[in-house]
């Protein structure tokens, strides 16, 4: 699993292993080592704006990867298409966009 964490609050921590206590020069270390890490800062990529588009033939589609809402069955036969905040195949944010009909 990927978490972003301070290194202060990594550091916070070193103080609590038992070991540490026993060998604090060790505690030094790892406190510089943790000092030293690299950033993580994440990179959020925005996502597009898009919209729903109801298809002539039936269904909606996004209007940036061309790809089908999600359909809700009964267990035998399509009953509805599912347009939702957000496309389920590409992430683009179809709030407050207008829809359309092809």
């Amino acid at each position: 699993m990927d978490d972003l964490i301070s290194r202060q609050a990594a550091i916070s921590h070193v103080d609590d292993v038992p070991y540490i206590k026993e060998h604090p020069n060790v505690g030094l270390l790892w406190k510089a080592w943790i000092e030293n890490l690299p950033s993580a800062q994440p990179t959020i990529e925005p996502r597009a704006k898009g919209h729903w588009v109801t298809a002539k033939g039936g269904g909606c589609y996004c209007s940036e990867c061309e790809e089908y809402a999600l359909d809700r069955t009964d267990g035998r036969y399509v009953s509805v298409s599912v347009m939702s905040n957000f496309c389920p195949n590409c992430g683009a944010d179809m709030r407050g966009g207008q829809n359309e009909s092809d």
